[in-house]
This record gives structure tokens, C-alpha cells and sequence, in this order.
């Protein structure tokens, strides 16, 4: 991802301004060093040569959404890692030789350098070409509206390819970042390389405390749509019941994962 400038936050004027959140304001110009990205979130395959090279803990569960036997089948090592938490994802890109990228680095990714477009592809609503998501803005959320309800193949969507060509940026699995999640932090964020917060401040008013809140950017394959947009900003928390509702401080689930990021000279 070469550096430079980028507009980072949502834009009101030109989105559906009624699904632009207060944390994703204010609209501004934002500097990044050139940095590299992986093209795809880390699968199954890849995040398992890491346990088994004593580096990695393994996932929390072994099953996915609708899958009981998913980690450990190899039809499905290309396929996203699940139920791991920021720290496991922070050990994954450390061994191989990466971090997790910043916030801002996350979302220049995903939405380039030249305007302020809502999803990676551009301004058109998300469809199961560009997006593993689901569809819930007029009906319940259910299986019926999504397009897997559960996690695809990586790369299985290039129509929804960032214009850098990164891939799944919105929608099949949230992806962990470097920072710490402050709904208040694009308020007086750095214009250049900001590195995250000092501290989580939650917008359910539950922080700042001794919960280590990460941020979770790009949406996943189940609810809502607008977790899809390429400003959406969220945060590691319980997952659905019977995944990790009691799994605090690590919040690791069945729709969050993540992919790495490094540092150019």
C-alpha cells in the first residue's frame, strides 16, 4: 500500500448519511507511510502451522457457525481462522514476521486513496458477488438473508476487491486490529500514522476500565449490513450463546478474525 493521503471517516454529505455513526466522525485527511497488507485474512491452514509450531494457542473452538467440524477439516484450510483473540492474532503476525495493521492502515486498505467511497468496490450496496454479509435492513435476521451465514473460501469475491486488490474487506469475518477501541478517538486522532489510543473507551458505556476493548473493522458474514462499510468502526465483544458470551477479556467468536500488515523500510 503506497503512502500518502487518504480520506479517513465517513462521509456524510455524500453516504447514507443516517448510517454514519458519531465514531466514525469527523471526515479528514489522513497521511500513511507505505506499508504492506495481506491480500487475504489469515485461514485455518495458515493460523495452524503456527500451533503447531509452538507459537500460536489454538482457537477457542474448533467448530464455525453452521459447521461442527471446521478448523481441523482440511476442506476448509482456506477459510477463515475463528475464535481467536487479539492477543493470539498479535502472536500469529509476530511469527510471521508481521504485526496487525493500525486502524487507519486497516481502512486506507480497504478504501484507497482517492475518495470517499462506502465499501471497498465503490458506492453500489453490497451483494453476495462483492460480499459475504447478510442482508437484514427490512427483514429479521435469519439465514434466508445471507449469503452463507458462515464464513466462505478467501478470495472468493473479486468483484469486492479493494483498489488495492485486498480481499474480503467487507464482510466474510471482522478482523482484529492494532488498536485499542475509543469511540472518541477520530475526534483528535493525529493526522499522520495514527497509532490508536492510549486507552478503550467503549460506546455502550461500559469503558474505560480494566477490559482491554480492541478495535474490529470490515464486517462479517452475519448482521448488520452497514458493519460491511469501509468506516464502520467496532469492538471485540461477546459473541452469540453457547460461543463466548462468558469468554472476557479475550471476546473470541465465530465471526472474528483477522489478516497481518508490516512495515516497509
Amino acid at each position: 500500500i503506497p503512502g500518502g493521503l487518504f480520506w479517513m471517516g465517513c462521509d456524510g454529505a455524500a453516504a447514507r448519511a443516517h448510517h454514519c455513526f458519531d465514531k466514525e466522525f469527523p471526515l479528514r485527511r489522513v497521511w500513511i507511510d507505505a506499508f504492506e497488507m495481506d491480500k487475504y485474512e489469515v485461514t485455518n491452514g495458515e493460523y495452524r502451522a503456527c500451533v503447531d509450531a509452538g507459537a500460536c494457542a489454538a482457537p477457542a473452538r474448533r467448530d464455525s457457525n453452521q459447521r461442527n467440524d471446521y478448523f481441523d477439516n482440511p476442506d476448509y484450510a482456506a477459510y477463515p481462522v475463528l475464535y481467536v483473540s487479539h492477543w493470539d492474532a498479535e502472536a500469529f503476525c509476530a511469527w510471521d514476521g508481521k504485526r496487525l495493521p493500525t486502524e487507519a492502515e486497516w481502512e486506507k486498505a480497504a478504501r484507497g486513496p482517492i475518495d470517499t467511497r462506502e465499501w471497498p468496490w465503490g458506492w453500489e450496496y453490497p451483494d453476495c458477488t462483492r460480499s459475504n454479509f447478510t442482508d437484514d435492513r427490512d427483514a429479521a435476521r435469519s439465514a434466508t438473508d445471507a449469503c452463507v451465514y458462515d464464513t466462505d473460501r478467501v478470495g472468493m469475491r473479486p468483484r469486492g476487491a479493494s483498489p488495492y486488490g485486498v480481499m474480503d474487506m467487507s464482510g466474510n469475518a471482522f478482523e482484529w486490529v492494532h488498536d485499542l477501541y475509543n469511540v472518541f478517538y477520530y475526534d483528535d486522532a493525529p493526522d499522520v500514522n495514527p497509532p490508536g489510543p492510549d486507552h478503550a473507551h467503549t460506546d455502550r458505556g461500559r469503558g474505560p476500565d480494566d477490559i482491554p476493548y480492541f478495535t474490529i473493522r470490515g464486517g462479517s458474514y452475519r448482521a448488520h449490513w452497514f458493519y460491511t462499510r469501509t468506516t464502520h468502526r467496532h469492538w471485540g465483544h461477546k459473541g452469540p450463546e453457547g460461543t463466548s458470551r462468558d469468554d472476557v477479556p479475550y471476546f473470541r467468536n465465530n465471526f472474528v478474525g483477522f489478516r497481518c500488515a508490516r512495515s516497509l523500510p
